[in-house]
């Protein structure tokens, strides 16, 4: 019988990818902070937090948890941008890691409860099977019928952050290779994620493809973190066999009861937020208890709210924050099968016939 497989590098190397992204986010929110949410900035957390609070109350501490309720002056945010940076560089070096990841999640949790638009991306909630498929699956869900003919691609280097100079290349590409590199998409963001529950041979080529992909978008364009955090979440997939050159410290006994509790929590509430992608209603006990152990809410409230004046508040209840959100999808689905083919790619052409303009 063979030896079952182990993961402790798997472990030990993810935390020290993760360590990276932290300290990454945590020192560029440190140069911009105080002009995106300062008391200056473009939209202050101070005038945010006090417009939820004065509507929903006592109610709100519990659907946007952050330390900022106590201090969110522009001393605050550096402070913990500050502090962020820094613990992430202590577990880098792998001292006190278990503590050192809390702090970490309290800090960029309470910095993401006031980021409002500016933290309010899918890479700030990520489980890998989610987080591929879901980015595949909304892409015919969209009825974008570039995506469905799969010429997508062809005006998808224009529109993407920041495009860089391989971007522009592949850019001029012919027709026939924006439609394979579509179809590339399709098939590792739809067929690739259920290997991630096959074998351990079919758990590495997913691994693989998957990698592949993140590494392409991390050259053409400039999505922040995004592709870091996918590429440290698919070396799970991995083992430490496939992972003979890291020099990992001696492993440490493992807690498997903290995962046979965890575990099947965290895969009933990601199946069911995927089911309401399809229309399949989450119970309501079911929403409740995410809401409280991983605030939901956040995202849809912080967007609502960030449209809040200090001369007035709008009242709209929190149960209409989730229709108002899929009712913009599906808006921007609309506009953009209309205008960005022949309108912003069209003008788009006209900007790109050098690519000394391009990052």
């Amino acid at each position: 019988m063979s030896e079952a497989p182990a993961y402790h590098k798997c472990c030990w190397l993810f935390a020290r990818v993760l360590a990276i992204v932290f300290f990454g986010a945590f020192a560029s929110l440190a140069a911009q902070i105080r002009g995106l949410l300062g008391a200056n900035g473009i939209s202050p957390a101070t005038v945010f937090l006090g417009a939820l609070h004065k509507e929903y109350g006592t109610l709100v501490y519990r659907t946007l948890p952050t330390i900022f309720w106590i201090n969110s002056t522009d001393a605050a945010l550096l402070t913990v941008c500050i502090a962020g940076a820094v613990i992430s560089l202590v577990l880098l070096f792998g001292i006190q890691e278990r503590l050192a990841l809390i702090l970490l999640f309290t800090l960029y949790l309470s910095l993401f409860s006031v980021g409002q638009a500016f933290l309010s991306f899918q890479w700030d909630l990520l489980l890998l099977f989610r987080l591929r498929f879901e980015s595949g699956i909304i892409k015919l869900l969209s009825h974008d019928p570039t995506w469905r003919n799969f010429t997508a691609m062809t005006f998808h280097y224009l529109t993407q952050p920041l495009p860089t100079r391989f971007a522009w290349y592949l850019y001029h590409a012919p027709l026939w290779f924006q439609k394979f590199s579509t179809a590339f998409v399709f098939f590792v963001e739809l067929i690739m994620p259920f290997l991630i529950f096959s074998r351990r041979r079919m758990r590495h080529v997913a691994a693989a493809f998957l990698i592949a992909l993140q590494t392409l978008i991390l050259l053409t364009g400039n999505y922040a973190f995004f592709n870091v955090l996918t590429i440290a979440l698919c070396l799970f997939l991995l083992d430490d066999s496939a992972l003979r050159w890291v020099r990992a410290p001696a492993a440490r006994p493992a807690n498997v009861w903290v995962t046979a509790v965890l575990f099947p929590g965290v895969m009933l509430f990601s199946g069911m937020r995927m089911g309401e992608m399809f229309g399949a209603p989450m119970p309501t006990f079911v929403r409740s208890s995410l809401a409280a152990i991983a605030p939901e809410l956040v995202r849809s409230v912080s967007r609502q709210a960030a449209e809040v004046r200090p001369r007035g508040v709008v009242r709209i209840p929190l149960h209409r924050f989730r229709q108002a959100k899929r009712y913009r999808r599906m808006v921007d689905a609309r506009v953009t099968r209309r205008i960005l083919p022949s309108g912003i790619a069209q003008w788009g052409r006209k900007l790109v016939d050098s690519p000394s303009i391009w990052a």
